[in-house]
């Protein structure tokens, strides 16, 4: 099984933050000026992308690919050596949120996988191989 990021992923939960963004600032800042409140409320998405850091996770996470087979979990994202965490050494593997998730490892490091299609079946299958 390959888990890698999906972009259609990473687009949906930056448009979810930046409308929650836009849902908070719009009442405030239309009561001030709302053609400034109009304004504000369009350019938030860019605002939440950068805020957020979630372009630059993104860029730094587009080529990672999880590869889970017989001997643990491997990361490989193009710029080193495929880096392997045995089966034996995690812990737990939990869905983060909706779009991602957590390995932690026994040495108490945590990995994130970033914007999963399917994290909820990646957990299941990484907690069954850690059984």
């Amino acid at each position: 099984m390959i888990a890698t990021p999906d972009f259609k992923t990473f687009l949906k939960r930056s448009v979810l933050g930046a409308l929650l963004l836009a849902a908070a600032l719009l009442p405030l800042l239309t009561a001030i000026d709302l053609v400034g409140g109009l304004i504000v409320t369009a350019v938030s998405p860019i605002v939440y992308m950068i805020a957020f850091d979630d372009w630059r996770t993104w860029r730094r996470t587009r080529e990672q690919v999880w590869t889970l087979d017989a001997q643990g979990l491997t990361l490989t994202d193009g710029s080193e050596e495929p880096n392997l965490m045995p089966w034996a050494a995690i812990t737990t593997a939990q869905e983060h949120w909706w779009d991602g998730v957590v390995v932690s490892l026994k040495d108490g490091q945590r990995l994130k996988l970033n914007y999963l299609a399917n994290p909820k079946a990646v957990a299941q299958r990484i907690r069954q191989a850690t059984q």
